[in-house]
């Protein structure tokens, strides 16, 4: 039997009831970040109450507040503060992480893109609703239109400036679109790999850590548009087994799990299909 929850009001909510939106605009969680919110819940509790809602069948959903709820279970916490709310969630979730700056630029964009296809917004109406100009909602939102590959990279990467992905967006096609992002990864890669090249070591180390870096610049440079269906699942094999064993080593030198691919283990056996060389 569901619980009737009243609007505005704060609850003590089981964490083991609370779902994530699979559609909340925020994707991207910084490691660092969540590993210092965990550590305070653990000393001081959850001090801001999560925004959760309940769907028809009394299953309970969170709006706002998914790195508290994540820090909480990582804390062992088993009860949280939650605050219910109704009507336009989605609306309510995208205002909260924008007036608190949490989005990344493409996290922004495509929360406004969803809200525009879900709620039947113009873009002057949730430009008044999030309290920024029309120009300026209607610039980000073409950060949504970038190639899907490009999006993907930029999710897992918040380093990445708005600028940049404005002009890429500005491109009249997708060649350009790929060709101004590629463009900055490159170059990125590059000041990585001279800021690398300038730390003495020893020269089998310095040659495994300019490998990876060169093995990254490829990867940026990689333009899947014209690949056929069997290559790109032999290099979704390849990359799985590369970032096994990235984990591996990222586990060792920070002595904890991390968060992409954390399911896996040192143990994890090959695929048995072909590997990419780094050399």
């Amino acid at each position: 039997m569901s619980t009737d929850y009243i609007k505005g009001r704060i609850y003590k909510i089981e964490v083991g009831l609370l779902q994530p939106d699979p559609q909340q605009p925020r994707k991207y969680f910084d490691p660092e970040a969540l590993n210092e919110l965990t550590a305070s819940v653990r000393k001081l509790g959850v001090l801001q109450p999560v925004l959760f809602r309940q769907d028809d069948q009394g299953a309970l959903f969170l709006v706002a507040g998914e790195r508290r709820l994540i820090a909480s279970q990582r804390a062992g916490l088993t009860k949280i503060p939650g605050i219910y709310v109704e009507g336009k969630y989605r609306e309510i979730s995208l205002v909260e992480n924008i007036l608190r700056e949490n989005l990344t630029p493409v996290e922004e964009a495509e929360g406004m893109k969803l809200l525009i296809a879900e709620e039947g917004y113009s873009q002057t109406q949730l430009a008044e609703m999030l309290g920024k100009t029309q120009s300026s909602v209607s610039k980000t939102m073409t950060i949504a239109n970038l190639p899907e590959d490009i999006l993907a990279q930029v999710r897992g990467n918040p380093n990445i400036p708005k600028t940049m992905l404005l002009e890429a967006a500005s491109a009249r096609t997708e060649k350009g679109m790929r060709t101004v992002f590629n463009r900055y990864m490159t170059r990125e890669a590059k000041k990585a790999a001279a800021a690398v090249a300038a730390k003495p070591r020893s020269s089998h180390e310095a040659a495994i850590i300019n490998q990876v870096v060169l093995f990254q610049d490829k990867l940026f440079k990689v333009d899947l548009s014209n690949w056929n269906e069997e290559n790109r699942q032999d290099l979704a094999v390849a990359l799985q087994d590369v970032r096994v064993a990235a984990d591996r080593l990222l586990r060792e030198i920070g002595g904890e799990e991390t968060e992409v691919g954390a399911e896996e283990t040192e143990e994890t056996p090959p695929t048995g299909k072909p590997t990419m060389s780094l050399s």
